[in-house]
C-alpha cells in the first residue's frame, strides 16, 4: 500500500542542501539566491512539468520520470565538463611533450652542429698540418741541396787547390830536373809549360 501511494505521489524527496549539492551543475553560470530560489532555478532549467515536481519549505519532491530526466541531464552536463577537463589535460600534456621534444631537438641540433663544426675544423687542421709538413719537407730539401752544393763547391775548390799545388810541385820538380839536365823551361801566362 505504501508503495502504491508513493507511486501515485512524489516518491523522490530531497532536502535543499542535498538537491543543490547533486544538481548544482545544471544551474546557469553566475546564478545567485537562497536555497529555495536555486532549487526552483534548477527545475526551471530542465523544463520540468508542474505536475512532476513540487518545491516545499525544506524539500524538493519529484516523480520517478522527472528524477530519471534530471539525472540524465546531470550526467550529460558532467560528461561535457569531464570531456573539457580531459581535453585541457591532454592539451597540457601535449604542450609539455612538445616543450620537451623542442628542448631535446635543440640539444640534438646543438650536438649535431658541434660535431659538424669539429669535423670541419679537423679537416682544416689536417690540411694545415699537411701543408706545414710539406713546407718543412721543402725547406729541409732546400737546405740539404744548399749544403750539397756548398760541399760540392768546397770539394771542387779543394780539388782545384790540390791541382794547383800538384802543378806547382810538378813545375818545381821540373825546374829542378831541368837544372840538373840543362833543359830550358818556359812558362807562359796560359799556364802551359814548354820544354826546349
Amino acid at each position: 500500500e505504501t508503495i502504491r501511494i508513493r507511486r501515485l505521489g512524489y516518491p523522490m524527496r530531497s532536502g535543499f542542501p542535498e538537491f543543490l549539492k547533486r544538481y548544482k551543475v545544471l544551474l546557469p553560470p553566475k546564478t545567485t539566491g537562497d536555497e529555495m530560489t536555486l532549487c526552483k532555478a534548477i527545475i526551471k532549467e530542465i523544463k520540468a512539468p508542474e505536475d512532476q515536481c513540487q518545491v516545499g519549505l525544506t524539500k524538493v519532491f519529484m516523480k520517478d520520470s522527472l528524477y530519471s530526466q534530471i539525472e540524465a541531464a546531470r550526467n550529460k552536463k558532467l560528461e561535457g565538463k569531464v570531456i573539457r577537463i580531459q581535453s585541457w589535460w591532454r592539451m597540457i600534456y601535449a604542450k609539455h611533450y612538445y616543450t620537451e621534444l623542442k628542448a631535446s631537438t635543440r640539444v640534438l641540433q646543438k650536438w649535431g652542429r658541434g660535431y659538424k663544426g669539429r669535423e670541419q675544423y679537423r679537416v682544416i687542421w689536417q690540411a694545415e698540418q699537411r701543408r706545414k709538413a710539406e713546407e718543412e719537407r721543402k725547406r729541409r730539401e732546400a737546405e740539404e741541396k744548399k749544403r750539397r752544393e756548398e760541399a760540392e763547391a768546397a770539394a771542387k775548390k779543394k780539388r782545384e787547390e790540390e791541382e794547383e799545388k800538384r802543378k806547382a810541385k810538378e813545375a818545381k820538380e821540373a825546374k829542378k830536373n831541368a837544372k840538373k839536365t840543362g833543359i830550358l823551361i818556359v812558362e807562359e801566362e796560359s799556364g802551359e809549360t814548354i820544354v826546349t
